[in-house]
């Protein structure tokens, strides 16, 4: 059996206790500060018509109800005229109700139940992504655009890996009217040269290069306006509803917005201070992971926006009576409409899909990506080792030199009971059977399960220099020893560690000098 110090353990278990606590602040400050507001998360019925937008009518829900429509219609046509006018008239009604119901306060970031059931009717079954990806011409019902139609994207060199080359024709194909822009790193570094020669020693001064890559991006949508994107990001549907906003970034996990997509307005403020606190939050930390993530990454990204929030306050969301508050200040995507860490069929109206490249991951970020997933179990186990740990040391420091009346409600808590005063003995069981360290007085049993319990975290007991050890050693079962303890033990005369038995049976006490003492 290994034997720890009693010290040591005691040292263990103070610095564990305080890195749990030091954790349970950091993480606590963390999520106050990089927490979302709720009002600055996209309604879906804000990408709609002012109209949709006044009566809180989700445009996906409206669009999903005529395709379902017509193809109840079709499917009615086959049994009759008449199934097919009483069919469309009753699901016509039900999407109307259905529809309507969209409105409320549903600012969570979830997936908007657009469908949801009347009661006493039976629910439609809508079939989304039926959202029209052909170029449309500007519809004057709808709010003004206000983020240029340009799409920028950052790689090494002009030639794509095929699968992301995969992605961007894809978003070209679907976005024929906007403007493309790929960053190489040289096209890059010119482009901070010519508009932004201030910034141009920091950026030479990064030592990896997709710190780059982060801070290229921020300045092409300080100069230009319009959209960016990483090349693992593919296109669902077109992206004319959201450019109506100033700023869209999306919402990340487990706090915070992520800087792999985001739409700005040229010049907007927020962009500004994005780019001037580059310099600021210039710092390099242990490993590649966190220099990354809080010089240009998304937690710098994120302390950003929440600069700007305190200043500014948080965006409003758009209501009847004031359709154009939401279209102003930093909105997020919600996780419905970003797509990202949905699970299937989470997220039908969602405007991206995403192959998860994160190229520039090192070995580091595997384990803080693993705290990030089991840290919670982490923290539980260890708060549990703390506890058990005060337990085992506190408890018996408490014991010690307690009256009988200041141990009465140890007593009434274990069963024991204290008639005659404190003493270790072991009540005898069968022969040869195991035999349990009582707490209570001589010659009384342990009261229950408790006392049994008590007396194994804690066999041990101390008479003046002296400990008694509890031990189920057969050998020393017919040693003899002088009766020179008290109540009713032995302890050697000299020597330590001499084993006797406890006139109990199998279960046998060793003594030990307390000084030699060991936590066992």
């Amino acid at each position: 059996m290994v034997f720890i110090s009693r010290r040591c353990s005691t040292v263990f278990l103070t610095l564990l206790a305080l890195f749990l606590l030091g954790t349970v602040i950091v993480l606590s400050t963390v999520r106050a500060y990089y927490s979302i507001d709720s009002t600055a998360y996209i309604l879906p019925e804000e990408l709609g018509t002012w109209e949709q937008i006044k009566w809180g009518v989700n445009p996906d829900a409206v669009a999903a109800a005529a395709a379902h429509l017509a193809a109840l219609s079709e499917t009615a046509a086959a049994v009759g005229a008449d199934s097919a006018a009483i069919l469309a008239s009753s699901s016509a009604s039900a999407s109307a109700k259905a529809s309507l119901s969209s409105a409320g306060n549903r600012n969570d970031g979830t997936l908007r139940a657009s469908g949801s059931s009347i009661k006493g009717e039976t629910p439609v079954a809508f079939e989304y992504n039926s959202h029209n990806n052909s170029v449309q011409p500007w519809n004057m019902n709808s709010p003004p655009e206000r983020i240029p139609r340009i799409i920028h994207q950052t790689w090494k060199d002009s030639t794509l890996p095929p699968q992301w080359q995969v992605l961007r024709d894809e978003c070209q194909t679907m976005h024929t009217d906007y403007e493309y822009m790929l960053w190489t790193d040289a096209e890059s570094r010119i482009f901070i040269q010519n508009h932004y020669s201030w910034f141009l020693p920091v950026f030479d001064s990064y030592p990896y290069v997709i710190q780059r890559a982060d801070a290229i991006r921020y300045f092409v949508l300080h100069h230009y306006g319009g959209i960016y994107m990483d090349l693992d990001i593919g296109c669902l549907r077109r992206f004319d509803p959201l450019l109506r906003f100033e700023v869209i970034l999306p919402k990340t996990i487990p706090v915070g917005v992520s800087n792999d997509l985001m739409l700005a307005q040229k010049g907007h403020p927020f962009m500004d201070l994005v780019i001037h606190n580059l310099v600021a939050f210039n710092h390099q930390y242990l490993t590649n992971y966190p220099t990354v993530m809080f010089s240009t990454g998304p937690m710098f990204l994120s302390a950003s926006y929440g600069m700007y929030v305190s200043k500014h306050g948080p965006a409003q969301q758009s209501s009847s009576k004031l359709p154009e508050a939401g279209f102003s200040g930093i909105r997020v995507l919600p996780k419905s409409l970003y797509g990202k860490n949905a699970k299937p069929g989470e997220a039908p109206d969602a405007f991206f899909r995403h192959l998860y490249g994160s190229s520039w991951h090192s070995n580091d970020a595997g384990f803080l990506i693993f705290l990030r997933d089991h840290g919670t179990l982490l923290m539980i186990i260890g708060f549990y080792i703390v506890a058990y740990g005060a337990l085992r040391t506190i408890l018996p420091r408490y014991w010690k030199g307690r009256s009988r009346t200041q141990r009465g409600w140890l007593y009434a808590l274990t069963g024991a009971q204290p008639a005659g005063g404190a003493s270790l003995s072991a009540p005898g069981g069968p022969a040869g059977g195991p035999a349990s360290l009582s707490l209570g007085a001589p010659g009384t049993t342990s009261g229950g399960s408790a006392a049994t319990l008590v007396s194994r975290l804690f066999p041990f007991r101390k008479r003046g220099r002296w400990i008694a050890l509890r031990t189920s050693d057969p050998d020393s079962l017919g040693s003899s020893a002088t009766p020179t303890g008290a109540s009713g033990t032995t302890a050697p005369a000299s020597g330590g560690g001499r084993r006797v038995n406890n006139s109990g049976g199998a279960t046998s006490v060793r003594w030990k000098r307390s000084s030699d003492l060991e936590f066992v």
